[in-house]
């Protein structure tokens, strides 16, 4: 024993009470300060996440801008609308919007090319010949007519443009149901050019 002091064992318990007591309050410290790390770093997180997704909503915004430009500044049956679509940029854009957009540039295209093989199909050079062919074959007796085979052939093309038109509808609701799902407001426009007869 120490000389002139008295050991109290409520001394030692007074002592180990105050230490328990640092501890738990630094740990809890501790905790909140990692809690306080945790939290900041999580908001960072969030406003990285919400600046990305403006990104992705102001890049498809502008693909869809550029695309309606592109329709309303050529003709709706030419190939200049078709290199216009194909010059908007949309290697920033989700990989889904792209695929849907390509397969909207491919709807286009195959409608391109059936108007172009129906007027040339309609032609009169053409007309003439199948006429031509019609009076050989009613002079030969020919077992099918090449005027009955001609109008096959006109509603066979006929079926195709029309058929291509509505693969350009549903490609382009494809293509915005994509970009609504990224966030892109669903009346960015209130009305699309995507609508034509074959007439």
């Amino acid at each position: 024993m120490m000389a002139g002091r008295k050991f109290s064992w409520a001394a030692v318990g007074a002592i180990g009470t105050f230490l328990a007591g640092a501890a738990a309050i630094t740990a809890y410290v501790d905790s909140s300060a990692r809690e306080n790390r945790v939290r900041v770093e999580a908001e960072r997180q969030r406003e990285e996440i919400e600046r990305l997704r403006r990104e992705v909503i102001a890049e498809l915004e502008q693909v869809l801008r550029k695309d309606d430009a592109a329709g309303q500044s050529t003709s709706a049956t030419s190939w200049e609308r078709i290199t216009a679509m194909r010059a908007i940029d949309v290697s920033q854009c989700p990989d889904d919007f792209r695929v849907g957009y390509f397969n909207h540039i491919t709807a286009w295209e195959d409608s391109v090319r059936g108007r172009a093989a129906l007027t040339q199909w309609r032609s009169n050079d053409h007309a003439g010949k199948v006429l031509a062919e019609q009076f050989i074959c009613s002079l030969l007796n020919c077992s099918k007519s090449p005027l009955d085979a001609a109008n096959e052939r006109d509603q066979q093309l006929v079926g195709y443009v029309e058929s291509a038109g509505v693969r350009i509808r549903d490609t382009w609701r494809e293509v915005e149901r994509i970009a609504v799902g990224y966030g892109v407001d669903p009346n960015w426009k209130s009305q699309r050019r995507d609508t034509y007869s074959i007439n």
